[in-house]
C-alpha cells in the first residue's frame, strides 16, 4: 500500500514519416557516424547501441533538430544528442506505487500507467484522465489514486464500496492509499483529509499541520510541517502507529521519508539519513541493516531501503523473493506492495520482483512502435496506438489529443497525428500560420511535419499542405499522385508511384533540384533532400548548412532521414551510418563522472570532480572557456565565456574568453572567485575583502568596504553578504539588480539583470529585471539553497516529497525548459544564461536542462 553519455556530435533536422516505408523513429541527425564490425554504430565518441541493449542492431532511424533516436530490432528505443528539452529522452518512470496485486507508475511525462489484476478497473485509466499530467500515483488494495499538477486535483478510480475513490473537491500537495482508504495533505492549510473506510481509525487523522502521508492498509503516519516529527493513526495491533521517541523533548526524532506496510512502519531520519522502524517484526521487517539511506518503501511483510550510493538492502519476509531485489544497478526509489515490491532504477526503468500471480511485478514495456523528435520535443506511439510526448510544451505541442494514433508527425513547435481506420489528420500546438490546422474532411495515409507547415498523402494519392506557404512549399503542388511526401523547413518533396521524386518550395540551396534515376523513399532536411534509390544507393541534393554541398554515402541503405546538416541512414544489415556537419554537445554532461560542484555559463559547464577534486568541463569551447588548467580546485565559477576558479593553494586560475582582462586575476590567496560577463571578482582570504577585474564602465575594482562572507556575480553588477546577512550591492542598476531589499539573508546569488537572496527562513526575496517573472520565487516552497541565472533561477526544496523526489524548483524564463528541471533530488543547483544543471543525490552524476545560447 505503500506509495513510494557521452555528447553526441550531430547536427538534427526534419522528421519524416512514409505510408509504405513507415519510419519507426524520428531523430537528430549527427555527424562523425562510424559503422563497427558488428553492425552496431559509433556517433562521435558516443556508442548509442552500447546504452541500448546488447545487439547494438536498428530496424530504421530518421532524423530530427537536435537528437537522434533509433528503434532497436528488439523495438525499444535508444536515442542520443542535444537533449535541450528532454527530447532525446524516451519516456520512463519517476515513481512507482505497488498494491495488494496490481501497481501504477509515473511516467516522466506525467502520464499514469497500471499493471496487474483488473477486477475492479484498478488498472484502468480512465479515459478522461488517459491525457492528464499528474505528480504523484498511489494504490489501494483495489483502487488508484492520483495527484494532478499544476491544479493539485485527486482523481481515483477502481472498487468505491468504501468511498476510497471518491476524493473530496479540496487541493492537495500529498496524498497516500490503504487497504480501502485513502489520505491527502490539503494545500494551503495543510491539514490532513482522509475518506473511505474509518473501520480501525484510519480515517480520523490528528489535527495540525503535516508535509507528506503515508498509508498502510489499516494505518497511516504524517510528517508534520514544523518539527517534522512523525505522528500515527488507525489500527496499533503491533505498535505500528508508535513511533520512537529520543527521549529528549528539545531533540525529537525529525523524518524526511516515510512508508507504511501492513503491520509496521518505517521513515527515513534527518538529518543523518538512517532508517528507524517500528511495529510488527515477526520476520525482521522493522529491524534494517545501519546506514545511510535516501529511500524507504514497505510492503505486507517487507521493507526495503535504498541506500545514498544507489543500492537496494531488503529484510523481512521473502517466501516470493519479495525482499530479494535483482543485482547489479543503482536505484533511487523503491515501493512495496503485499508480497512483491517495485523499485526504479537510475536510468528511470522500472524493476519489480515477488509474488506476480495478477501481472503486479510485470510493468509495463517502455517500447515505441514510432517516434517522431522535433526542435524541442518528442511524441511517440505505444503499442496499442496511445501517443506519448516529452520535452517542451511551450505551444501544447507535447500534449496530444486523446485516442490512438498510427503515426506521428513533430513539426517546430506543432504535432499532427494520424488516426487509425478513418485517416482522419489532428494536429496541436502553435498555429500561427495554419500549421495545426489541416483540411477537413480529408484522409490520409501518410503525414510529415516541417518547420511551420505539414503534408500528407490523400488516400487518393494526392498530396494535401497546410501552414505557411512564403517560399510556395505547400501550393502549389504538383499534380499527380504520390506514395510518400517529405517535408524540410522551407521546402516539400514527394515519392511517385513510378518511383521518381519531385521537390517543391524554397530550393536557393539546390534542395528542389531534379533527382535522377528510380527510388524507394525520399527525406528532406533544412537545405537539402535526400532518396534512396532502388538499388539502395544515396543521393543527395542541396546544401548541408553551413558545411558545404550535400553528400551522397556509398551504399546500400535501406532507409535514409535527412537533418538540419547532416543525415543518418539504415543499412540492410541493421547497422546505421550518418554523415554530415559536426557540432559540440549541448546541454549534455558527462554520464560517468561524480561532481562535488558544478557551474554554468552561457554555453558552457564546469564541474568539480567528486573523487579528486580536478575540473572537467562541456559545452562550447570557441574561446577556451571549456579547457580548465590541471590540478585540483576548491571552488569555480562559470562567467558568460570564461571560467574561474579558486585552487588548493586558494589562487585564482581562469581561462576563455579575456578580451578584457577578466581571466586574468591579480596574485592573492582568496576563498571564492564569481564571474559575470565581462568581469570576475574574488574574495581575498585575508579579511574577506572583494577585488574585481578588470574595472569596467559598470563594476569598480574595489566595489565594497569591509569584509564579506560570499560574493555573486550577474552579468554586469556585483553583490555581496556581510557576516550578519546583510547583502550590498554595486554595479549596473537599470532593472534595480543593485537595489537591495534590505534583509537578514544566508545566501544571495545574482543572475544577469536580477538578484535573490535567501532567508534563513527558507523564503526567497528577489529584485531587479521581473520581465519574465525570474523576481517572483513560488510562495509555497522552502529553500535550502538557490541560483539565479539569465532570466530565471532555480532553488532546491528544503522540504522534498520522498516519493515524487521534486527537490529542484524553478521559476521565470522557461522557453528552452531552463525552468523545467527533471524530477529528481539534488544536491546542488546551478542556473546559467538558458540553461541549468544540477547534480544528483543519488549518484552525484551532472544533470542539465534548457540549452546553450
Amino acid at each position: 500500500m505503500s506509495d513510494v553519455t557521452a555528447p553526441p556530435r550531430c547536427r538534427p533536422g526534419r522528421p519524416t514519416l512514409g505510408s509504405a516505408l513507415v519510419l519507426l523513429l524520428v531523430l537528430a541527425a549527427f555527424a562523425g557516424c562510424e559503422r563497427k564490425t558488428d553492425g552496431s554504430i559509433i556517433i562521435g565518441p558516443f556508442d548509442p547501441a552500447a546504452s541500448a541493449g546488447s545487439s547494438g542492431k536498428f530496424a530504421s532511424v530518421s532524423v530530427g533538430n537536435e537528437s537522434a533516436c533509433g528503434i532497436l530490432s528488439d523495438g525499444r528505443v535508444t536515442c542520443w544528442g542535444g537533449n535541450a528539452s528532454g527530447k532525446a529522452t524516451a519516456p520512463s518512470f519517476l515513481q512507482v506505487a505497488a498494491g495488494t496485486n496490481h501497481s501504477c507508475g509515473l511516467r516522466d511525462d506525467g502520464r499514469v500507467e497500471c499493471w496487474g489484476n483488473d477486477d475492479d478497473g484498478q488498472t484502468t485509466v480512465p479515459e478522461a484522465l488517459v491525457a492528464t499530467v499528474f505528480a504523484k500515483v498511489v494504490v489501494g488494495a483495489r483502487h488508484s489514486c492520483a495527484l494532478t499538477t499544476p491544479q493539485n486535483r485527486i482523481s481515483c478510480w477502481g472498487n468505491n464500496d468504501d468511498g476510497q475513490a471518491s476524493p473530496p473537491p479540496n487541493k492537495f500537495l500529498d496524498l497516500s492509499a490503504g487497504d480501502a482508504h485513502s489520505c491527502g495533505v490539503r494545500k494551503g492549510a495543510q491539514n490532513l483529509v482522509c475518506w473511505g473506510s474509518d473501520s480501525a481509525g484510519q480515517s480520523s487523522p490528528p489535527a495540525g499541520k503535516y508535509v507528506r502521508v503515508a498509508s498502510g492498509p489499516f494505518h497511516n503516519c504524517a510528517i508534520t510541517k514544523q518539527e517534522r516529527i512523525v505522528k500515527c493513526w488507525g489500527r496499533n495491533d503491533y505498535g505500528e502507529t508508535d513511533p520512537p521517541d529520543s527521549g529528549d523533548p528539545e531533540n525529537p526524532f525529525t523524518y524526511s521519508a516515510l512508508t507504511a506496510g501492513a503491520h509496521h512502519s518505517c521513515g527515513v531520519r534527518s538529518p543523518t539519513p538512517v532508517l528507524q522502524c517500528w511495529g510488527l517484526n515477526d520476520f525482521g521487517q522493522a529491524t534494517l541493516p545501519a546506514g545511510r539511506f535516501s529511500d524507504v518503501g514497505s510492503g505486507g511483510d517487507h521493507t526495503c531501503g535504498i541506500t545514498e550510493k544507489g543500492a537496494m538492502l531488503c529484510v523481512g519476509r521473502d517466501d516470493f523473493g519479495q525482499a530479494t531485489p535483482p543485482e547489479g544497478g543503482t536505484w533511487r526509489q523503491v515501493s512495496g506492495g503485499s508480497d512483491y515490491s517495485c523499485g526504479i532504477r537510475t536510468n528511470g526503468a522500472v524493476i519489480c520482483f515477488g509474488l506476480n500471480d495478477s501481472g503486479q511485478a510485470t510493468p509495463l514495456p517502455t517500447s515505441f512502435l514510432s517516434v517522431s523528435v522535433a526542435e524541442e520535443h518528442a511524441c511517440g506511439i505505444r503499442a496499442g496506438g496511445t501517443m506519448t510526448c516529452w520535452g517542451s510544451n511551450a505551444d501544447g505541442q507535447s500534449v496530444p489529443l486523446p485516442g490512438t494514433y498510427d503515426a506521428v508527425a513533430a513539426g517546430r513547435f506543432h504535432t499532427c497525428g494520424l488516426r487509425p481506420t478513418t485517416g482522419l489528420v489532428e494536429c496541436w500546438g502553435d498555429d500561427l500560420d495554419g500549421q495545426a490546422t489541416p483540411p477537413i474532411a480529408s484522409f490520409f495515409t501518410q503525414i510529415d511535419a516541417g518547420f511551420v507547415h505539414t503534408c500528407g498523402v490523400k488516400t487518393d494519392g494526392t498530396i494535401a499542405c497546410w501552414g505557411e506557404n512564403r517560399d510556395g512549399q505547400i501550393s502549389p503542388v504538383p499534380a499527380g499522385t504520390f506514395d510518400m511526401v517529405a517535408t524540410g523547413d522551407f521546402h516539400t518533396c514527394g515519392l511517385r508511384p513510378d518511383a521518381s521524386i519531385e521537390c517543391w518550395g524554397r530550393g536557393i540551396n539546390g534542395q528542389t533540384a531534379p533527382f535522377t534515376g528510380s527510388y524507394a523513399s525520399v527525406t528532406a532536411g533544412r537545405s537539402h533532400s535526400c532518396g534512396v534509390r532502388t538499388d539502395g544507393e544515396v543521393e543527395c541534393v542541396g546544401f548541408d548548412e553551413p558545411s558545404g554541398p550535400a553528400v551522397n554515402p556509398s551504399g546500400p541503405f535501406s532507409v535514409v532521414s535527412a537533418g538540419d546538416s547532416a543525415n543518418c541512414g539504415v543499412r540492410p544489415d541493421a547497422s546505421l551510418i550518418c554523415w554530415g556537419k559536426e557540432v559540440f554537445g549541448l546541454a549534455v554532461p558527462p554520464t560517468t563522472v561524480q561532481f562535488a560542484e558544478i557551474s554554468t555559463g552561457d554555453d558552457h559547464s564546469c564541474g568539480r570532480r567528486f573523487d579528486n577534486d580536478t575540473l572537467l568541463c562541456w559545452g562550447s569551447n570557441s574561446l577556451g572557456q571549456s579547457t580548465p588548467p590541471a590540478g585540483a580546485f576548491s571552488q569555480l565559477s562559470a562567467g558568460a565565456n570564461h571560467t574561474c576558479g579558486v585552487m588548493s593553494d586558494m589562487s585564482v586560475a581562469c581561462w576563455g574568453d579575456d578580451s578584457l582582462g577578466q581571466s586574468s586575476p591579480p596574485v592573492g590567496s582568496f576563498l571564492q572567485v564569481a564571474a559575470g560577463v565581462s568581469h570576475t571578482c574574488g574574495l581575498a582570504a585575508a579579511g574577506g575583502t572583494v577585488s574585481c577585474w578588470p574595472e569596467t564602465g559598470f563594476v569598480p575594482a574595489s566595489p565594497f568596504v569591509g569584509a564579506f562572507e560570499e560574493i555573486a556575480s550577474g552579468a554586469d553588477h556585483i553583490c555581496g553578504r556581510r557576516l550578519g546577512g546583510a547583502v550590498e550591492c554595486a554595479g549596473r542598476n537599470d532593472f534595480g539588480q543593485s537595489t537591495v531589499v534590505a534583509g537578514t539573508y544566508t545566501q544571495v546569488t545574482a543572475g544577469t539583470n536580477h538578484t535573490c537572496a535567501l532567508l534563513g527562513s527558507g523564503d526567497v526575496t528577489c529584485w531587479g529585471d521581473a520581465s519574465e517573472g525570474q523576481t517572483t520565487p513560488p510562495p509555497q516552497f522552502d529553500f535550502s539553497e538557490i541560483s539565479a541565472g539569465g532570466d530565471h533561477a532555480c532553488g532546491l526544496d528544503a522540504n522534498p516529497s520522498p516519493t515524487a523526489l521534486d527537490a529542484v524548483r524553478c521559476w521565470g524564463k522557461d522557453r528552452f525548459g531552463q525552468s523545467s528541471p527533471p524530477i529528481d533530488r539534488f544536491d546542488q543547483v546551478d542556473a546559467g544564461l538558458n540553461q541549468t544543471c544540477g547534480i544528483r543525490r543519488t549518484d552525484q552524476f551532472a544533470a542539465c536542462w534548457g540549452r546553450f545560447r
